[in-house]
């Protein structure tokens, strides 16, 4: 058996260097010199930063992703409303305008033996009476479909740059106000929770800033957030309410994510952490897990809160703030 000395160790026994030493176990130690432990610890870094970026780039690529299925989603509703206006202007009563207009055409040098005398003049008078409605539900539905592409197309360039926010930050920590990653976190969601019929409630407590590393904590985010879509499936859409708490207590930040949907069983409120546990028939159990590793990375906290099944539950994250002290050494 061999091992490898420390810079101090080697510094310690250099004189003894030329011959074989025993450690009090009859270990034999092997002296290194000063530059094969500086090698071996720069291929450790080099090797944990290459873990670091294949981290970073999985979770663009799982961001990538999931932008382009809210994407997807927001164009079918751009899809479903173009079809709309399209229906609308195929069944448009400017047809029986036309062929009315062109019957009056053909008397209009006879104006008063037609209507005193011509059958069809009360017709069609009776059929401009009642035009009116048609013609103003038909511009009321364009109307209303335009707007609606609109806001989605408004939705997709939200969606995006949300996106391109977070595709080139990397692991560094940073001061950021929480309420803007919330906000962005239900950007990258939205297309998901509105065709779910979610209702979001938000409630924002004006609190400081705290030192995260975003693309993480984006990640944590949107993962709490389909967890409380996927525990909300067998609501009814008037149920389906997802609340959203930022406040602080002592010198901490908090934000808590909460739902009335299937809850959690007291056996499983702590398993639901461990690596690979999972309650749902196509889940892997890696998203809490990951995610509660990432709060430990960041100096912060995570856990969950249930009365049971079918209670709904919360989960809470948990932030150090910035003081005055520190704010000032990190803005330095």
């Amino acid at each position: 058996k061999t091992r490898l000395l420390t810079s101090a160790e080697y510094h310690q026994m250099a004189g003894r260097a030329g011959r074989p030493q025993f450690d009090k176990e009859g270990v034999c130690i092997t002296l290194a010199p000063e530059e094969v432990v500086k090698g071996i610890r720069d291929e450790l870094k080099a090797a944990q930063k290459e873990l670091v970026d294949k981290a970073h780039k999985a979770g663009m690529a799982d961001i990538a992703s999931g932008t382009l299925h809210n994407v997807g989603n927001i164009l079918n509703s751009i899809k479903a409303s173009v079809e709309a206006i399209s229906d609308i202007l195929l069944s448009n009563p400017m047809e029986g305008i036309n062929k009315a207009n062109m019957l009056l055409r053909k008397n209009s040098d006879n104006m008063d033996d037609f209507i005193l005398n011509d059958k069809r003049c009360k017709k069609l008078l009776n059929y401009y009476l009642k035009i009116e409605d048609p013609l103003k539900n038909s511009m009321d539905g364009i109307d209303s479909n335009i707007l609606r592409v609109v806001e989605k197309i408004n939705a997709i360039s939200d969606v995006i740059s949300a996106q391109q926010a977070y595709a080139g930050i990397g692991g560094l920590s940073e001061k950021v106000n929480l309420m803007d990653i919330v906000d962005d976190s239900l950007i990258l969601q939205s297309a998901s929770t509105q065709r779910h019929n979610i209702s979001i409630q938000k409630d924002y407590q004006d609190i400081p800033p705290v030192i995260v590393q975003k693309t993480k904590l984006i990640h944590i985010l949107i993962n709490l957030i389909k967890n409380a879509k996927d525990a909300m499936e067998g609501l009814p859409s008037d149920k389906k309410k997802l609340t959203i708490s930022i406040y602080m207590k002592d010198l901490y930040a908090f934000i808590r994510i909460s739902d009335p949907g299937c809850g959690i069983s007291p056996v499983n409120i702590t398993k639901i952490f461990s690596h690979g546990f999972t309650t749902k028939k196509t889940g892997h159990g890696f998203g809490l897990h990951s995610s509660a590793n990432y709060m430990k990375e960041m100096g912060g906290e995570m856990w969950a809160e249930s009365d049971g099944e079918n209670k709904g539950s919360s989960f809470i994250i948990k932030f150090p703030v910035i003081t005055e002290t520190e704010k000032t050494n990190h803005d330095d």
